[in-house]
């Protein structure tokens, strides 16, 4: 018997590092492959393999990209197919046509496999090209393909279908049976010619007389009649045909092929991942594949979405090296400054690298998260809430779902009230987040007053965990660098530019 297909090329051990909401809040193109994040080392060394074959080896690509198709027209066809045991004519042939297509994929996979100049580093792919190669050569297998090529293969073309018609000596049907499969239609001669072909045999495919609502004489109920009984006959006598392949469309349609079809979704997320991440080459982006540590280093990181909207050179990059202590970190700086982008950023490394996808950064080590969570403000609520009760209850929820190993990234709290209350608020706020254990804390915050609290504290020997980040400014410009935060930065007077530039300036004259 022939067995599934055992090797995954994906393996997912959780579904909650981060909602897919958490993902299209950080703008992650791949939210809807949330479920394959994992926390996983040596897993996410077993994707970095992956991907780097795929970005590597064209020819590997383009197999996965073959495979991608017939696993599709495979999946589209077993949606067609029912329970065998109350199959119809038309569900018989498409699950003959779903053998077809099954044994096709295998002898092409193993031939173009065998052909590639570079054998992939990944053990996973190998081993799937291996278990594939088995699979060839089980003699269950053999026999499926050889009785597909006497029998099968003419059904793709079929046109018509020969009956033979065993009589008794009253000329009374004993048995009807299917004589062939053929890949065009009869042609009906009429008159004596036609009666006169039938006995000298000349062409298989003429016919002497038809069974129809369109023959001569024949009543339409009694042509309905007489077609009901006919297509019983070849229900049935299709049906007595397959019996011998019944055991073999079970084995191994409900089993081996369906093990094949569940590896769509895994390349599918290859094949995606992959041709994203050659549009980032393309656009001059560096990229790298993390080394897995206990440490977090990010060297020159870019945010992958600034590709569209500027060109690779004019993307300031920026580094996140925080030290062994230094677990919460509140970034304040001018309007447009750069600092949601910085800390989207972020965000999507940790996305791409616990999906085992390369970063867009020169160089990094990082060691793997529990939990990616996300804070930012939102520009709808419940209209029976204020804003502040509306984003005290997201970010209660948000604060409840951090575990130990977690990244959380919040922009602009407490934005709904007073700048002194929101002062208050945020510190207490940060006073907390810097008792939770092995957690990073990314917070954006407009209230300058609370870094000049947080640096007394600091001051005075309280809370070393924290550390103060500013978007840079350079000559009385935006320099869109994330820097160590100091007072004599300018930041107050940027507000006024984005009003000055955006048509407010009269309010001044």
């Amino acid at each position: 018997m022939l067995h599934p297909i055992e090797v995954r090329l994906i393996q997912s051990d959780s579904s909650d590092i981060c909602t897919q909401d958490t993902m299209l809040s950080l703008g992650c193109v791949f939210y809807h492959y949330y479920p394959y994040l994992t926390s996983d080392p040596n897993e996410i060394l077993q994707r970095q393999r992956l991907f780097t074959d795929l970005l590597e080896n064209e020819e590997i690509l383009a197999i996965l990209r073959y495979f991608r198709e017939q696993l599709s027209a495979l999946y589209d066809l077993a949606t067609q197919v029912g329970n065998f045991e109350n199959m119809e004519n038309e569900e018989i042939l498409y699950s003959i046509k779903e053998l077809l297509i099954f044994t096709q994929t295998i002898d092409t996979l193993n031939e173009r496999y065998s052909l590639l100049a570079k054998e992939p580093s990944s053990r996973r792919l190998e081993a799937l090209f291996t278990e594939i190669n088995h699979l060839s050569n089980d003699p269950q297998y053999t026999s499926i393909r050889e009785w597909l090529s006497r029998y099968a293969k003419s059904l793709q073309s079929l046109e018509s279908i020969t009956l033979g018609v065993n009589l008794d000596a009253q000329l009374n049907a004993k048995e009807v049976g299917i004589i062939s499969f053929n890949d065009k239609p009869f042609v009906t001669v009429k008159g004596i010619d036609g009666f006169l072909k039938s006995y000298k045999g000349e062409d298989g495919f003429s016919c002497i007389c038809t069974l129809g609502i369109k023959e001569l004489g024949l009543t339409e109920l009694n042509a309905i009649s007489i077609n009901r009984e006919f297509y019983l006959a070849i229900n049935q006598s299709l049906k007595r045909s397959a019996r011998s392949i019944k055991k073999l469309l079970n084995d191994t349609l409900q089993k081996t092929i369906r093990s094949f079809i569940a590896l769509k979704d895994e390349i599918t997320f290859l094949i995606e991942c992959t041709d994203y991440c050659k549009k980032q080459l393309k656009g001059r982006l560096p990229l790298c594949f993390p080394e897995i540590g206990q440490e977090i280093e990010i060297h020159r990181l870019y945010n992958p979405q600034l590709l569209g909207v500027c060109s690779a050179k004019d993307i300031v990059p920026n580094s996140f090296c925080p030290h062994r202590n230094e677990r919460v970190f509140i970034l304040t700086g001018p309007n447009s400054g750069g600092k949601t982008n910085f800390i989207k950023s972020l965000g999507l490394t940790y996305l791409f690298f616990q999906l085992g996808l390369p970063v867009t950064a020169k160089q990094a080590k990082l060691k793997p998260l529990n939990r990616i969570v996300t804070h930012f403000v939102e520009k709808s609520y419940k209209q029976s809430e204020g804003r502040l009760a509306n984003e005290a209850a997201r970010l209660r929820e948000n604060i409840y779902n951090i575990t130990e190993n977690t990244l959380f990234l919040l922009d602009e709290t407490f934005s709904g009230t007073n700048s002194y209350d929101a002062g208050i608020f945020s510190e207490a706020l940060v006073k907390y987040l810097c008792k939770l254990p092995n957690c990073y804390t990314i917070y954006i915050t407009h209230i300058l007053e609370l870094n000049d609290r947080i640096q007394h504290l600091k001051n005075e020997g309280s809370y070393y965990s924290i550390s103060l980040l500013a978007a840079g400014i350079q000559n009385g410009k935006r320099s869109y660098e994330i820097v160590p935060y100091n007072k004599e930065l300018s930041l107050r007077g940027f507000a006024k530019d984005i009003i000055l530039e955006n048509g407010l300036g009269f309010l001044f004259e």
